[in-house]
Parts: C-alpha cells; structure tokens; sequence
C-alpha cells in the first residue's frame, strides 16, 4: 500500500498547524534539507490539547520539573524585594504570558579549542538572526587549562558571552574553586583580550554542598550572576522556574543547615537555576543533553526529544537553556549535531523566541517589558543590539 504523503492529502491538512509545523521539520531533517526560513506563529500552548496532541512525544512531562524552595514568606516582591536589585523565587513577570518573550540561552561548558569554535561558528552564523534582527549568540562557560585563548578571542568578538567555569572540570571543593576566579580573568584579560568587567558569569554543578561558602568571592570579584543550581525532577507538581536573586537564600529541600544561607541586601547576584532535562523515550533524566540524547539512534529522536523539553517550558514562556559539552560535537554525534541545527532552526521560525546569552536574560529580568509595549523591540533592555 502506497504512503500518503505529508504535504499533498487531507491526512495532513486535517493536523493542527503546529504538529504539521513539527512533521515539516522532521522531515526535511531526515532528507538533510534545512526548512524554510518562515516564522510560524507559535500561540500560547494550551496544556492539555498540547499534550494530547504530542502525546507521542511527550508522555512524562509530569516528571520533569521540581524544586527547591526559597522563604516565600520573607520575600515578598514589590514590598521588601524590587527591582532592579531583587527577584522573588518563584515568581514570573506580571504581565500575560503571551506578552513575555520565550528567551533560549544556549551554554557551552569546558574546553575551548578550534574544533568547538567552528562548530559554535556553524550553528550560531552570522546570519541567522532573532526576530528583532540582532545575532543570536550563546554563553561560553570556559575552562581555562586546556582551552585555546585564540579561539575564545574569536568567539568573543563574535558576540558570544565568555563566562567562567573554573581553571579545569576537576571536582573541587567549591571553597577552593572560586580562588580560580581572579586567576581566570586574568588570563583572559592577558590572553583572549577580554577585560574582567565583561567577564560576569560563573558556573560550578559538580558540587554544591558547600556552593553557598563561594557565593561572597562571587560578588568580590564582580559578578552577576551564578548558574550553579539544579532543579531535580519531581513526580508532586510542575513549576515554573525563572531566574532570582539570592538575598531570601535558597533551601534545595534538604536537611542540612548548610543549605540555607542569606547573601547581604548590598551584594545582589542574580541564579539561573538549571532544569534537568528528560528523555522521553527512556525516561532519563540529565543535565547535559548529550547525557540524554547519545543513545538516540537517529537525529529525528535526537529532535524531537529537543523539542518536546522546549514546549515544557514554552507552555509557561519559562527561559530555556541547552547545555552542552564539546563531547557533543564528536564525529561519533554527527546525527545529534544535525539534529541540533535543525532544532535551532525551529526556533528562529516561531514568533518572539530569541536566542539570547545569560548576561542577556539577565538585562530583561532586571527590566521586563512585555512585548506590545514596544513597536521596535530593538530597544528592549537586555536584548537588543
């Protein structure tokens, strides 16, 4: 029996306009083709007619998201935490959600080398731009040992956000690790020609019992924020996560006193908390994508694994970050390399996705403006160029 075609037959003209979206990509992924650089208008998802209609895709969503918890009842926004300095955990931006634009971050974390440059250069060309016209650009979590400071040059007057990730990924006590800071800016101030005063991002996941000790060095050498919190899944309840500040201190559901901490009112440090990412066919869960997708065997689930976590938080207009390793882009991945090309691809075709750096998020947290209160989004603080 002949197949019915996808794109010449009522089967596929009868599909709701955003599976028939997702159908198209997958299919001109699996001829190699790259599709056509048209926006789609992506509505705000309705929950349930979303997951009915990409059950296939997506049917463990209720294991995703979990969280620790702040002291809701000492921060209370607008009242002893405002902005720009300070961001109640737990909290969204005011403003309907079809009025918040859906911010991805793409992170690199480790080595830096020619290899990892050229294929950040492919995936983030210069010509593919948000809908505001800017580069989309990504944030480097670099690792200083063993990188090449040429090529971080290179990304660097690219546009990328060069952040820190410490001198090498051995697991070190977060104590001793921020004495790195000082000695890492350095080296790209001497080396990369960048100077500290860009240089405002730090990450350490291998070991936060202790991540509260460093948080005062964080702010000694000037920076702004830290990305060091993982949400762990949860089978109780979704959440929404959003980017917060520290003053309230953070209790990631533990029982040991040093997981509550208070930072100073003065010293303000804004958390981009990670959200684990799942595998829905195998019910994984991970912080690095290549830790869950490397036993796809095909790009297309490689894809729609992509996908299916993007929507998770789309459903909410959440921040979406994509972490990824050099380990990513070995020859042994050239499907997951394809199939994340294609996914960014996806992105850059839906309406008020922009693929930003952290620092970048940062700017529009300290500032949120919904979308129709500017006709020219080029000016948006934080997002603009």
């Amino acid at each position: 029996m002949k197949k019915k075609s996808l794109t010449n037959c009522s089967y596929y003209s009868s599909l709701s306009r955003r599976k028939r979206d997702l159908l198209r990509y997958r299919g001109l992924l699996a001829h190699g083709k790259s599709p056509n650089a048209k926006r789609q208008n992506l509505s705000p998802l309705n929950y349930v007619s979303w997951r009915r209609k990409f059950s296939k895709f997506i049917g463990h969503s209720e294991l995703i998201l979990g969280m620790g918890n702040q002291d809701l009842n000492m921060c209370k926004q607008n009242v002893n935490c405002k902005l720009p300095t300070c961001w109640c955990f737990g909290r969204k931006p005011s403003f309907d959600s079809r009025n918040i634009p859906q911010f991805v971050y793409f992170t690199f974390d480790g080595i830096v080398d020619k290899i990892t440059r050229k294929k950040i250069a492919h995936l983030f060309s210069q010509d593919r731009t948000n809908e505001n016209g800017c580069h989309i650009r990504a944030t480097i979590f670099i690792t200083g040992l063993a990188s090449d400071y040429k090529e971080i040059n290179w990304l660097y007057k690219a546009g990328h956000e060069i952040a820190l990730y410490g001198l090498s990924n051995d697991i070190v006590d977060p104590f001793m690790k921020h004495l790195e800071i000082p000695v890492q800016k350095k080296l790209l101030e001497r080396y990369a020609g960048i100077s500290d005063l860009y240089v405002t991002g730090w990450r350490n996941v291998h070991d936060t019992s202790k991540w509260h000790k460093q948080l005062d060095s964080l702010k000694k050498y000037n920076m702004a924020y830290d990305s060091s919190i993982v949400i762990r899944p949860s089978s109780v309840r979704e959440q929404e996560i959003w980017p917060f500040t520290l003053e309230f201190g953070w209790d990631e559901n533990c029982q040991n006193s040093s997981c509550r901490f208070k930072t100073k009112e003065s010293e303000v440090l804004w958390e981009i908390p990670s959200i684990l990412y799942s595998n829905f066919k195998t019910s994984k869960s991970c912080y690095y994508i290549d830790d869950c997708f490397n036993d796809s065997h095909t790009s297309l689930e490689t894809f729609d694994n992509l996908v299916s976590n993007f929507f998770i938080a789309h459903k909410s207009k959440m921040p979406f970050g994509v972490r990824l390793r050099k380990y990513w882009f070995n020859k042994k991945n050239k499907a997951n390399f394809g199939a994340l090309d294609a996914f960014i691809k996806f992105l850059l075709d839906l309406d008020n996705v922009y693929l930003i750096s952290i620092s970048d998020l940062v700017g529009w947290m300290r500032h949120p403006q919904p979308i129709f209160t500017e006709r020219n989004i080029k000016n948006f603080l934080g997002i603009g160029c």
